[in-house]
């Protein structure tokens, strides 16, 4: 049976998987849940510079919940915990309609055990499953990070640093990571929270694999003022103002630091000392220690660093279609492999 897909949200994300999935005989799209007038009531082909599909995009998430589909998958903007996308998901949950999210659901432990339960139980009660996917938190940390500890016979530290080449993404979020701003208006306590949740799921989860427990975590940001003025850019970027940022996350275990992920952003050349090409860097200290570097090659502007994402969902939606309903989390190659849905 080919699975009929709803694609919910359409920004940079979406937009990249709803091409996807309209170009794959595999797939079938059944809806496409949009949040502006001006996407409303529209070809979904043609929304993204395709012939038309027949699939009229909405702004009604009560009509895409009684659709006749399989899964949806959900790319919506934000990255903090949001009670009214969590209503959504469970509506969708309970409709019996399995969900795909990048936003939320990597590690729902995180929050706490009955969080987490919450999700779960609705899957079961709708015969739906919630898997949680992204490049980062998602897949770099969760699945590559873990595999290399797999050949490790010991690990006293891991780390994770991802550089992100942010020129070309979209003014909008080009402008909700501080780029442009003024020093004083870059405000670490304001980033902090809206990128420590998202990441937090990943610091918990590759922890919990390892057979560890995250005692606490700490975190610091950092912004650096460009002297002269960078044209071309998808927002201004005046002399004085914003051009790099640094934030890096630490998980403690065992009354040391032991996961840190680190975020480079900078907008025209980087900062010195760090990679110029979009891409992570990943290390494990131990018996013995690795580093693997993960570089796109050809990646185009409007994709930037999203540009394996929609292959992502693609390859989980038929693992999601036939999963047992409930909470479902990535397969990964560490040594422990400690099954997570035993704390659900």
């Amino acid at each position: 049976m080919t699975p009929r897909v709803v694609v919910w949200a359409t920004g940079r994300t979406g937009k990249a998987l709803l091409r996807t999935v309209i170009a794959d005989p595999d797939l079938e799209l059944a809806g496409v849940l949009v949040y502006s007038d001006a996407k409303d009531g529209v070809d979904a082909g043609e929304l993204v510079g395709l012939p038309r599909t027949g699939v009229i995009t909405t702004t009604d998430k009560s009509a895409i919940a009684g659709l006749d589909a399989d899964v949806v998958c959900m790319a919506p903007r934000g990255n903090n915990r949001d009670e009214t996308l969590d209503r959504d998901v469970l509506t969708l949950l309970e409709a019996g309609k399995n969900v795909i999210s990048t936003r939320g659901y990597h590690y729902p432990m995180v929050v706490d055990a009955d969080y987490a339960r919450i999700f779960d139980d609705a899957g079961k009660a709708g015969g739906a499953t919630l898997l949680g996917i992204g490049n980062n938190p998602g897949f770099v940390g969760e699945r590559l990070l873990t595999t290399l500890t797999g050949g490790c016979l010991s690990v006293s530290a891991l780390s994770l640093v991802e550089t992100y080449d942010c020129s070309h993404i979209d003014a909008s979020t080009a402008g909700r990571m501080g780029f442009g701003a003024s020093p004083g208006e870059f405000r670490a306590e304001a980033i902090v929270p809206a990128y420590e949740f998202l990441y937090s799921h990943t610091l918990h989860f590759v922890c919990a694999q390892l057979g560890k427990s995250v005692q606490g975590m700490h975190t610091h940001a950092e912004a650096t003022a460009t002297e002269v003025a960078l044209e071309g850019l998808s927002v201004p970027v005046r002399a004085g103002t914003v051009r790099a940022i640094h934030l890096r996350f630490t998980a403690v275990v065992d009354d040391r630091d032991f996961f840190t992920m680190e975020n480079r952003w900078f907008v025209g050349e980087p900062p010195a000392g760090w990679d110029r090409d979009t891409g992570w860097t990943l290390r494990t200290a131990g018996e013995p220690p690795f580093v693997l570097r993960l570089n796109y090659d050809g990646v185009t502007p409007d994709v930037g660093s999203k540009a394996f994402l929609p292959a992502l969902f693609r390859n989980a939606i038929p693992v999601v279609v036939a999963a047992a309903p409930g909470l479902l989390l990535p397969t990964v190659f560490a040594p422990f492999a400690v099954d997570q849905r035993s704390l659900v």
